[in-house]
């Protein structure tokens, strides 16, 4: 990045792209003048309840089931952990399908889910 500029346009564009911990890395103050040239910036958030719901069906109708799969507290409980985060939600998702699999389970509730959530965390 620099100052120079053609025309009153700058002939340079550059995109920073990162996980959430980027914004607070360019906070630093080795990292101003950077920042001072940022004219856009946006922070994508994760997705709301109802949107994390939706992604859940949408994910499961394209995978071409065609009943539910899982229940809306297994959902909420899956939102609740991943503070709707696609990534996050995707690996949730995923391990209790495989939970319900090997259970030869054809619901997943929000116990399929707690335990998940506890072989996470070991």
């Amino acid at each position: 990045m620099t100052n120079f500029q053609m025309d009153s346009v700058s002939p340079l564009a550059l995109l920073l792209i990162g996980q959430p911990e980027l914004q607070a890395t360019l906070q630093l103050r080795v990292f101003k003048p950077i920042t001072q040239r940022m004219n856009v910036r946006f922070h994508l958030e994760g997705l709301s309840l109802q949107e994390c719901r939706d992604y859940i069906s949408h994910q499961l109708e394209v995978a071409g089931s065609t009943h539910p799969v899982f229940t809306t507290e297994a959902m909420d409980a899956i939102y609740a952990h991943t503070r709707g985060i696609s990534r996050e939600i995707n690996n949730v998702f995923t391990a209790a399908l495989l939970d319900a699999v090997l259970r030869k389970d054809k619901l997943i509730d929000a116990i399929h889910v707690t335990r998940i959530l506890s072989e996470f965390k070991d």
